[in-house]
């Protein structure tokens, strides 16, 4: 399955929606760019991926990753990827008071090691600063 295309259109879902100022992401496997599946990525690699386009999707609704208030992580290997995972987890949310957050180990329903989903609400990074310790500034 590694490099498969993954159609998103064929799941019965918003990939983001939006209501009452929460911004609500559905859970994001790594794909990448071209919409392939990143199936054979490191940990690292598939929650970097996942991360960003995360980030992005926010930003198609005028948010961003400060914004997030709580966000749960599926991960298929919970007990070999928590620590890895829980690192490049940090980079992204390198702020203060960062997301609430549950992580989960579960069978997920496509060959990948993780899947995220987040919660943000519109103007609450204005209450967020930035976490030098996080960013090893």
């Amino acid at each position: 399955m590694a490099g498969e295309l993954f159609d998103v259109s064929r799941v019965p879902l918003s990939m983001v929606n939006e209501a009452g100022g929460l911004i609500f992401v559905s859970g994001h496997v790594p794909i990448d760019a071209s919409g392939r599946l990143l199936s054979d990525g490191s940990i690292e690699d598939q929650a970097d991926l996942v991360l960003r386009n995360i980030n992005a999707a926010l930003q198609t609704h005028g948010s961003c990753m400060e914004d997030v208030v709580k966000v749960n992580v599926f991960l298929a290997r919970a007990e070999r990827d928590f620590p890895a995972m829980n690192q490049v987890y940090a980079r992204h949310f390198a702020f203060s008071p960062r997301p609430a957050r549950s992580t989960m180990g579960v069978e997920l329903a496509v060959d990948v090691l993780i899947e995220i989903e987040a919660i943000a609400v519109r103007g609450h990074a204005a209450n967020v600063t930035p976490d030098r310790e996080a960013r090893g500034t």
